[in-house]
């Protein structure tokens, strides 16, 4: 049987939740740019596919792996002896070495995710995720030696270890090689036992939110398939949803069971890595279960609750329930049905209630009381056309048309521009300082990071002193205190901070940088599509700008896109409006539907829906009977204006014999 190449090799290193780097023929260094140290990125598995691979490899460390790498000819061995006496045995483990022959090489070992590591002891070096990376089989070392694996437990290999291979670093050593607080150690918040994992399970069945596991299971979906490591996605997202089985979200044992399913389809054929649970070995699936419930049991109480009244609400009824007059307290359910309290939806009462239309901050672009994340390359304008939009709110006059509106409070925190950048951009629009006192604008604010409780608190209270109705935060990097590429820096931007303005009824925008790839999104995790209502992605279009939320908006109501003029005056100034951006398909259906039912011309959406229905008309999507009552109101006026040189009379509008077409052009780019 042929030997495997070096490329087959290195997708199994990944393969077994390794983080493999290319490297010079015959050398230790260097690595390509851009792939080791606290700003490196993994190769993904279509670019490992890619490579050249036609020198040596190395071994980033994955989050939750660290190397000790003795070097017996600097003092190691002797290092190693003292560690052994104060810190007891290690287990076995898988080896690197250059066959050098004098007990060097570097041993791996799990250990919990989050820990700061010391560079070193004496002849000892921690390698570890954003330090250094090991060089591992079939390398050649400069000397010409072949680096070898040595599985204690049997001997030299040609075989290659998986991360679930490895044996977790007691916790003395951790204690002795990590800068992690007494307390941590103390806690010992390490992977629990087949015992602990049982009783956990069983002990937590309440599910005030199941449907909230779908979350995390579309996150793992989008990781895996973008070519990220499916182990270190995974045990992110057992991690986040043993947070929700002990916050009473989700029930235990079916979140497993989804998250089990979901990890047997992503590793696939691997029959080895897809074997959920076993009676002869402790699978990856089992040992990454037992590290997040781990993990999980170490947290206090109080980020539990948190996490419960975030995402499922506070308890409806924290007490018992309020006592009936001469009642118990307690819903008899022998009494009659008139007679018994209702907590259920009448259907009928439902159809016939009041109904009013959504209402917006800004037209089409921000829902009243809603949250919006705003992204783009840099230098494309999303800061511009932010600040744009709170003046012009705390003006009273629409942002896109000029119109008069009622004046609203706007807070706007920003923490990126300067005094001059300010005054340069307000002059660019126009803007009379002096006529902005409703723009309550935050020029870096001296605040505590919005990722934390303190933050939270103190824009809670700054904005309910201005009373703002809406508030803009430019930009979310700038703002928090956590790495912004970790899900759980933009959780606590929520806990803390959108959480608390959502809660009063106040809309928020955040904005947000693009990733080195535009076309994966934002700067950072998939989770920041997760905290807001509608995700809206900037670009340049020839005549202004598009924004787009395909994809990424909760609210059916909201179109998937919305084109900008960005206009220049004679006098230098700019101003934004909205431009055409063409018509969706089957909009005449529509409009013929609406003509044949005789709707007039200004019927709300919900007069209209109850006219289709009357008639028989076939009905359609929130978004879709705006766009035709929208259409029919255009056409209408383009017709009475004259602008066709007939005006013509009538109550509706028809549509034109073609289909209204979309407009062709950059803006769809």
């Amino acid at each position: 049987m042929p030997e495997p190449s070096l490329r087959e090799l290195t997708v199994r290193y990944h393969e077994g939740g390794w983080c493999p780097i290319e490297l010079p023929a015959g050398a230790k260094a260097p690595p390509l740019d851009g792939r080791t140290g606290y700003g490196g990125s993994d190769m993904t598995a279509a670019e490992i596919a890619a490579a050249d691979w036609s020198g040596n490899v190395g071994l980033r460390m994955p989050a939750g792996v660290i190397g000790v790498d003795v070097d017996s000819y600097h003092g190691g061995d002797r290092t190693l002896a003292e560690l052994f006496v104060r810190c007891g045995p290690l287990p076995d483990t898988w080896i690197s070495h250059n066959g050098r022959g004098d007990g060097s090489g570097i041993r791996f070992y799990r250990v919990p995710v989050g820990l700061v590591w010391v560079a070193g002891l004496a002849g000892i070096e921690v390698i570890q995720r954003t330090h250094r990376y090991a060089v591992v089989y079939p390398s050649t070392h400069p000397d010409g030696r072949q680096y070898q694996w040595v599985d204690q437990a049997e001997g030299p290999t040609t075989g290659l270890p998986a991360v679930e291979d490895l044996p977790e670093l007691p916790w003395p050593w951790i204690g002795e090689l990590s800068r992690a607080k007494q307390a941590d150690i103390g806690s010992r918040s390490q992977a629990v036992d087949l015992t602990g994992l049982t009783e956990f399970i069983e002990a937590h069945n309440a599910a005030d939110q199941p449907s909230y596991v779908g979350v995390i299971l579309a996150h793992f979906t989008e990781r895996w398939r973008s070519g990220f490591s499916r182990h270190d996605s995974m045990q992110h997202a057992l991690t986040w949803a043993m947070e929700c089985v002990r916050a009473g979200i989700a029930a235990a044992e079916p979140t497993l069971v989804q998250l089990g399913d979901l990890w047997v389809e992503a590793v696939s054929p691997d029959a080895r890595r897809a074997e959920l649970w076993s009676d002869r070995r402790t699978t990856e699936f089992e040992a990454m279960v037992r590290h997040a419930v781990g993990k999980v049991r170490a947290k206090p109480e109080a980020e539990m609750h948190r996490l419960h009244d975030d995402i499922a609400g506070p308890p409806m009824r924290p007490g018992p329930p309020p006592l009936h007059e001469g009642g118990t307290g307690v819903i008899d359910v022998d009494q009659d049905d008139e007679e018994r309290p209702g907590i259920f939806l009448d259907w009928s009462a439902f159809a016939r209630r009041d109904t009013v239309e959504r209402r917006w901050l800004i037209e089409r672009f921000w829902p009243w009381g809603r949250s919006l994340a705003l992204w783009a390359g840099a230098k494309t304008g999303k800061s511009e056309l932010a600040l744009w939009c709170a003046a012009k709110l705390a003006l009273g006059e629409h942002p896109w048309t000029g119109d008069p509106v009622g004046p609203l409070d706007v807070a706007y925190f920003d923490f990126e521009m300067t005094e001059d950048d300010l005054d340069d951009r307000l002059a660019d629009f126009g803007f009379d300082p002096d006529r902005l006192a409703r723009l309550h604008y935050a020029l870096l604010p001296p605040l505590h990071a919005l990722d934390v409780e303190a933050g939270g608190r103190e824009i809670e209270e700054l904005v309910a002193g201005v009373g703002a109705q809406a508030v803009i935060v430019d930009t979310f990097g700038r703002a928090v205190t956590g790495d912004e590429n970790e899900a759980d820096t933009v959780r606590a931007f929520y806990r803390h901070t959108g959480s608390r303005l959502k809660r009063a009824g106040i809309g928020y925008l955040r904005t947000d940088h693009a990733g080195k790839d535009p076309t994966k999104g934002q700067r950072g995790s998939s989770a920041k599509r997760d905290d807001v209502d509608i995700v809206w992605h900037l670009t340049r279009a020839e005549a202004g700008v598009l924004l787009d939320c395909s994809g990424a908006s909760r609210l059916s109501w909201v179109e998937d896109r919305l084109a900008l003029n960005r206009t220049e005056a004679s006098d230098g100034t700019l101003s934004y409006s909205t431009a055409r951006l063409g018509w969706s398909a089957g909009t005449k259906d529509r409009v013929r539907a609406l003509d044949a039912a005789r709707v007039p011309l200004d019927a709300s959406r919900d007069e209209a829906r109850k006219m289709l229905k009357a008639a028989k008309q076939p009905g359609a999507r929130n978004v879709r009977l705006d766009e035709a009552l929208r259409f029919r109101r255009s056409e209408a006026e383009r017709i009475f204006t004259g602008t066709d040189g007939s005006p013509q009379g009538g109550t509706t509008s028809r549509a034109s014999g073609d289909e209204p077409s979309r407009q062709r052009s950059d803006q769809r780019k």
